[in-house]
């Protein structure tokens, strides 16, 4: 297996109301939704900065150069960090093809991630990146049946599915489809991505228990702390709402 760090490759939407968290907002409010975007988004790009290179896949293209804008407004410029536009007409082109330029560009392994998960534990990454450097690919898990991370050396058309990605199979086909076409496949651990309110509730506490040693998304809990703020006449309700899910 390549001995080269793995670069991480981050799927973002630009932020904008009504254009993210669409599930959250129909609970939250667009606005509130907004909010905890931003902040899981920023969470994530300064988590990984400390970590390894990375680079940030923005959704629109015409938006690149004002998600730029932000990000380095908020967490300065460094070496390490670079941008690209999201490919395709579907999220499973839009990941295939984030593979294929990142080894025609910098050939390194990769690990592709989104903002959903801000809580989720160091061990996790660094078990990944481990993982990745002895095996031909690694997957994480979501609860709901998706995936939070997936690191690969090389791109495998087999494991992406066009649009085919809003239900609970979606980590158990990858999955299937990485074990048929390489001969080393490792999994990390299941965790949670955040798109209902419940989801907010769960993160909420996670975040205000002890967890000596695992990572907080500052700003995220920052934001979770006053929208949970009982004396705060524009935060949530803190009363659990039940979403099923697919």
């Amino acid at each position: 297996m390549s001995e080269q760090s793995p670069h991480y490759l981050v799927f973002a939407r630009f932020p904008e109301i009504n254009k993210v968290k669409s599930r959250l907002a129909d609970e939250v409010g667009p606005e509130q939704a907004l909010a905890l975007y931003r902040a899981m988004l920023l969470d994530i790009v300064e988590r990984l900065l400390n970590r390894r290179a990375l680079t940030v896949f923005v959704h629109p293209a015409e938006k690149l150069d004002e998600l730029k804008l932000f990000i380095q407004s908020e967490l300065g410029e460094h070496d390490n960090l670079t941008f690209g536009i999201q490919q395709g007409d579907n999220l499973g082109d839009k990941m295939l093809n984030a593979f294929r330029l990142h080894a025609s560009s910098v050939g390194s392994p990769a690990i592709i991630i989104g903002t959903d998960s801000p809580t989720l534990p160091d061990a996790f990454l660094e078990m990944a990146e481990e993982e990745l450097a002895g095996n031909r690919a690694v997957i994480g898990g979501c609860e709901d049946g998706g995936f939070y991370l997936m690191g690969l050396h090389a791109a495998v058309e087999a494991a992406f599915f066009g649009a085919d990605y809003s239900h609970s199979d979606v980590y158990t086909n990858t999955l299937a489809a990485l074990e048929e076409e390489l001969d080393k496949v490792a999994e990390v651990p299941l965790w949670y991505d955040v798109d209902y309110l419940s989801d907010l509730h769960r993160m909420y506490a996670d975040l205000n228990t002890d967890t000596s040693g695992s990572y907080t998304p500052k700003r995220t809990q920052s934001l979770l702390n006053e929208l949970f703020d009982p004396s705060n006449a524009h935060g949530v309700n803190t009363s659990e709402t039940r979403t099923t899910r697919c």
